[in-house]
């Protein structure tokens, strides 16, 4: 296939014609064609070499795009130690007209640096341009300053600097050049977090540290054959991966103002680092839930990961920004999924989960907490979590995506990442690093595979639709988290009999979106889990469930408002009994704080019990028959693994245990017992 571009334009002036058609001069979309205008910096004494001292804005012709009239307008500028730079847009309006209108659209996107031979950026899946993320036009074309009708300015601001206006010209030689096309999906962004690969290139047993070295060119060229096209990049690595098709990360040790305008260029980094987990440092045991989500707002809100690249390159000795701020926003990477949409309040663009599902793990433990029945199936573990990171992204207008992890079931690993992409995520990485959490290169590699030749058999994805694809939403108070661990935020002080302000516990409450969810997973309705917050107010679902903190439903349908005490119990398949359960919580008659908690399954159903991660020695999953809850008189709680354990109750008052288990039907038994101390 013919890599280059072979569509030149020529107008050299506006009564001639050019060879390869007539020129436009009808109704310009912008400006005259062929009309120059050339800027001089000013109010920079001491120039550094990478800084731009002249620029020249000049109008092409005018082609008709998708029926409507759009306009090539070029900006070439030259920097103190002579190097230039230039790039071309066809665009249906001035990149810089502020008026109150839709956005300015781009169709086609250049970029020379040099004498090198130019790149034309291309969205791979639609074929229109594909843009610089990074800050986008408002800072990679030049801007007026103050009120002007003119398509050239006196005075225009540029790359944190005022440029005034020295010359106008016309018929000036205005040419689209040959160009090497780089197609890339903006849609899909398929890499992982780090640019090291491990050695072994399988799973290690008893917990063990991999050996790491940094990808090759070898690696990189096999990983976009494959798939990815999203790489963390060191200084080697970026001068040629700058022209392939992929995106890259990079501190920005590059040539300026040239890295900006390049479309696959998207900072200094790439993510907010767990806001929702990391933000548990600050909560307390008196903090309400409401405390707890702005923590989580201000953590990621005082990320510094956002100014990587804004202070890499103010640091530089060869760079003057002047006022421009190069800090940009990031999504979030993050294990406690339920967080995600304080995190997008906060600002970031989107959230990407830390895939660790199990089939036997995350539905029985839902169970086991919030008194629903999900059956352990794949698609349902996913569809819980994506619930939440769609509901964001949808209100907040952002994206969303999974990572996947050494400890996602490896069977499953396929499963997730294909559904998420039906589903409309845009994000697709893997976790490298960490022991277990690690996931091996040639699962990176033949995952990559399997989902790029899905997106290949499933090109069409409009993402817009698919983000709004949810017919019901799932509402939670303001707050509140629902996760497998049963505690708000993994907090022990926040565990579910904890009563909130009206004297319900948050079991009741959650219980209830639990149950709901469950309806709508078996039923095969899509949904989105939302927050009471942040002016949501459901206008495009076609149900909204409304989980009250005052432990009552509120269904709105059709312009209607039903309150339920309790969740609609969906249908369930009938199956044999459940597994019968035994505990007892015997006190110790010379040591009364001394308890010895035992339990026993026996009958009904195979039992099954809950996960307890891989066995080091074999790496096969083992499995706790049985659980125990301890929930203390102050208010503290652990949660006990094993059937059998012997206590020391430090604390007078009444001690209550639950024990529980499961079976292969995702159904729960359990039992409450108690002693006072």
């Amino acid at each position: 296939m013919n890599n280059f571009l072979t569509f030149i334009e020529f107008a050299v002036s506006l009564t001639i014609a050019s060879p390869f058609g007539d020129i436009s001069t009808e109704n310009p979309a912008i400006g005259t064609p062929v009309q120059s205008a050339e800027y001089i910096l000013t109010g920079l004494e001491s120039i550094p070499e990478q800084n731009v001292v002249r620029f020249h804005v000049t109008f092409g012709n005018v082609k008709h795009h998708k029926g409507a009239p759009y306009q090539w307008i070029c900006l070439d500028g030259v920097k103190q130690n002579g190097d230039t730079y230039a790039c071309w847009a066809l665009v249906d309006r001035l990149p810089w007209d502020s008026a109150p209108k839709k956005p300015s659209q781009t169709a086609r996107y250049l970029l020379q640096e040099g004498d090198e031979t130019p790149l034309e950026y291309v969205n791979a899946l639609t074929g229109e341009a594909l843009l610089p993320e990074l800050r986008g036009w408002d800072i990679l074309f030049p801007r007026p300053l103050g009120d002007s009708g003119s398509s050239f300015p006196e005075r225009m601001h540029y790359l944190g600097f005022g440029f005034a206006r020295a010359e106008i010209s016309e018929g000036k030689y205005f040419s689209i050049p040959h160009a090497e096309r780089l197609a890339i999906r903006p849609d899909m962004l398929v890499g992982t977090g780090r640019n090291f690969r491990d050695l072994q290139g399988a799973r290690l047993l008893n917990n063990a540290e991999y050996d790491y070295t940094s990808y090759s060119r070898e690696d990189i060229e096999e990983l976009i054959e494959v798939g990815f096209n999203h790489f963390w990049v060191d200084e080697e690595q970026r001068e040629w991966i700058r022209r392939q098709p992929a995106f890259y990360i990079h501190r920005g040790n590059d040539r300026y103002p040239e890295l900006l305008y390049r479309s696959n260029m998207r900072g200094g980094h790439a993510y907010y680092d767990e806001p929702g987990h990391i933000a548990r440092r600050n909560m307390q045991a008196e903090h309400t839930p409401s405390e707890m989500a702005q923590l989580v707002v201000e953590y990621t809100q005082n990320s510094a990961r956002t100014e990587v690249l804004h202070r890499s390159l103010e640091a530089r000795s060869d760079i003057a920004l002047g006022d421009l701020n190069l800090c940009h926003p990031l999504p979030s990477w993050e294990t406690a999924v339920s967080t995600v949409w304080y995190q997008m309040r906060a600002g970031a663009i989107g959230a990407i989960h830390e895939g660790r599902y199990v089939i036997y793990g995350q539905p029985l433990t839902l169970n086991m907490h919030y008194g629903c029945n999900i059956p352990p199936y794949p698609e349902y573990i996913f569809r819980y979590y994506y619930a939440f990171l769609r509901g964001a992204a949808r209100h907040f207008g952002c994206d969303w995506g999974t990572a996947v992890y050494g400890r996602l079931e490896q069977p499953i690993a396929p499963h997730a990442l294909t559904l998420a992409y039906d589903m409309g995520a845009r994000y697709f990485w893997f976790w490298t690093s960490d022991h277990g959490a690690h996931l091996p290169y040639p699962e990176q590699v033949n995952l990559a595979r399997t989902l790029k030749a899905h997106a290949e058999g499933h090109p069409e994805r409009d993402m817009q639709a698919l983000l709004h694809s949810a017919r019901v939403a799932i509402v939670l108070p303001d707050g509140y988290t629902f996760e497998p661990s049963g505690l708000l935020y993994n907090q022990a002080t926040h565990y579910l009999e904890r009563k909130n302000e009206y004297g319900v516990p948050y079991r009741r409450v959650l219980h209830n979106a639990a149950v709901e969810m469950e309806r709508l997973l078996r039923l095969g309705i899509e949904f989105d889990i939302v927050v009471d917050a942040d002016g949501f107010n459901g206008e495009d679902y076609e149900e909204l469930i409304f989980a009250r903190p005052d432990g009552t439903l509120s269904l709105i349908h059709g312009g209607s408002q039903e309150i339920l005490s309790n969740p609609r119990i969906p249908p369930r398949p009938r199956h044999i009994s459940k597994p019968n359960l035994e505990a007892t919580c015997e006190q110790n008659t010379d040591s009364p704080q001394q308890v010895t908690l035992r339990a026993k399954v026996s009958g009904g159903s195979p039992p099954l019990g809950f996960d307890a991660g891989c066995d080091s020695q074999t790496g096969m999953r083992q499995r706790n028959l049985v659980v125990w809850e301890h929930y203390s008189p102050t208010g503290g709680y652990r949660l006990l693994h094993g059937a059998e354990h012997i206590l020391t109750l430090t604390e007078p008052g009444r001690h209550r245990f639950r024990a529980v288990t499961a079976d292969s039907y995702g159904s729960v038994v359990d039992r409450w017992l108690e002693v006072r101390d």
